[in-house]
């Protein structure tokens, strides 16, 4: 029987993960996929141009390298063309808070804590897995099954919504 997130999880199917280029890199392939996946008039770009057009919003303070502070990963995914509300570890940040986001669609959720982070792509609740999510995780370039408490130990949590237009 159908649910109210299958449309959203039969995406894993219809379009592949996407694997980051570097390993710093994670917050552009996670956009990429999430705009491929959701469509809505979001501009469609690959991760490479993702990361050409927002390369000086990268931290080159930690480690020298390509990955994107919270803060800039806001003001990035805020731009009107990406259709996205973009909060910070909302009030209530739990299953009961992600499954009312997921029932708009999937989700970029962005975790950190001092001295690095990673970004992902919540699609929908598992249906296999009992109190998991399917996550396309870019380090790994596919859809993995985690459970909410991956991301709620972290000191920052990013959650960007579609909006319903």
């Amino acid at each position: 029987m159908a649910d109210k997130y299958e449309k959203y999880r039969n995406l894993c199917y219809q379009f592949p993960g996407i694997k980051q280029n570097t390993e710093d890199t994670c917050w552009c392939a996670a956009l990429a996929w999430w705009i491929k996946a959701l469509k809505g008039g979001r501009p469609q770009l690959n991760q490479e141009q993702i990361y050409n057009q927002y390369a000086g919003f990268t931290v080159n303070g930690w480690n020298n390298s390509n990955l994107i502070a919270p803060n800039q990963y806001q003001r990035l995914l805020s731009e009107p063309k990406w259709k996205a509300d973009v909060v910070f570890k909302p009030a209530g940040f739990g299953p009961t808070y992600l499954n009312q986001k997921l029932e708009k669609g999937p989700i970029i959720i962005g975790y950190w804590n001092p001295g690095g982070g990673h970004v992902v792509v919540m699609v929908a609740p598992s249906i296999t897995y009992q109190d998991r999510y399917m996550v396309m995780d870019p380090a790994f370039g596919n859809v993995r099954p985690y459970g909410y408490g991956k991301f709620s130990t972290y000191s920052t949590v990013l959650v960007a919504t579609p909006k319903v237009t």
